[in-house]
């Protein structure tokens, strides 16, 4: 979530060209070469998970591109009601994988089971 909305500030103060290449500077390319490095990863696990070389490609990265077609697969309005959902549940708390699939949820009205599991418990999701 920590790289999400820097995703959020360009697409609301710069065209959609300049936001594109930007997060495919800050994101996509750091992934990728991760991924051709050592191969892709699944955003969900705990710290300990992660080498020290590939936390930032596949948590704040990958996380981001996660956050991004979330926000598509639900629609603006279902997102942020989700987001807003989310919010209220945790704060204050500390919040698991879990409580983010079930706020979003919340604010979608349909299950999103399967595309939490595609981008946050596997490899797939991209």
């Amino acid at each position: 979530m920590a790289n999400y909305p820097t995703v959020l500030f360009y697409q609301i103060l710069h065209d959609a060209q300049t936001t594109a290449t930007t997060i495919e500077e800050h994101t996509g390319q750091r992934r990728e070469a991760c991924v051709q490095a050592y191969g892709d990863g699944f955003v969900g696990g705990p710290t300990g998970d992660y080498t020290r070389a590939s936390y930032y490609p596949l948590v704040y990265a990958k996380g981001a591109l996660f956050f991004e077609a979330l926000r598509r697969e639900m629609g603006n309005e279902a997102f942020f009601r989700g987001l807003q959902s989310y919010y209220g549940d945790c704060k204050y708390h500390v919040a698991a994988p879990e409580s983010l699939r079930s706020a979003m949820e919340k604010g979608h009205g349909q299950p999103l089971g399967e595309f939490f599991q595609r981008w946050v418990s596997t490899a797939q999701g991209t």
